[in-house]
């Protein structure tokens, strides 16, 4: 009786310093970092928001009107005389040249210069129609035009220039004709390939949409 004891004395203490001496390791195994919280939509886009580049204000007609422009948008040197602003819309896309929007002041009749718009693109069956919009902006009448197609690309970089062209396939114009009555009508071309113009028509009709005149 005496030894049944022993050993089941001995069997309890074995275990008691087993759990003991187990227990650490089992406690040293967790991980006491603290979990990292989720990033909230709002801290998204606040980060987002902060990353965008500011608009850009373009002025006219001796700083008599002025126009916004996304931050992207690059202001460069005209590419000739006859252009009063120029901005490069870069591109993303590797080989895919940048969007140009030119902006000038000029004569002659808006059927006049849309035809003549018309007559820079080229499609395989020959026809090519501008579609037109005319709405009020800022107390102004601002037509609309758009065109695609092959577009006859001028290498003296001018609306008149002569000398070789290239023809560029897949070619967006969004443009506007603006009547100011005062200053006389602007005309802003925003032309390059469609892969680019399309995803930056609606901000280039926008930034003439925020026309303003100076009181």
């Amino acid at each position: 009786m005496n030894a049944i004891r022993i050993v089941l004395g001995i069997s309890i203490a074995a275990s008691f310093a087993f759990t003991i001496f187990a227990e650490p390791a089992v406690i040293g195994s967790q991980d006491d970092t603290p979990a990292a919280k989720p990033e909230s939509a709002a801290a998204s886009g606040a980060v987002a928001a902060k990353q965008q580049p500011e608009p850009v204000e373009l002025t006219l007609a001796d700083e008599q009107l002025t126009f916004t422009a996304p931050g992207s948008w690059e202001n460069v040197k005209p590419g000739n005389r006859i252009l009063e602003a120029e901005m490069k819309v870069p591109s993303t896309q590797e080989g895919v040249k940048d969007g140009r929007i030119t902006i000038m002041r000029a004569g002659g009749s808006i059927p006049a210069n849309i035809a003549r718009w018309e007559g820079q693109f080229t499609q395989a069956d020959g026809a090519i129609e501008a579609t037109t919009k005319q709405e009020e902006v800022a107390g102004k009448q601002v037509h609309f035009v758009d065109i695609t197609g092959t577009f006859q690309d001028s290498m003296g970089r001018g609306p008149f220039a002569g000398g070789k062209k290239v023809a560029r396939e897949n070619y967006r114009m969004s443009a506007a004709i603006i009547e100011t009555g005062t200053f006389g009508n602007y005309f802003f071309k925003f032309i390059g390939p469609k892969s680019i113009v399309d995803p930056q028509a609606d901000a280039f009709k926008k930034m003439v949409r925020s026309m303003k005149f100076k009181e």
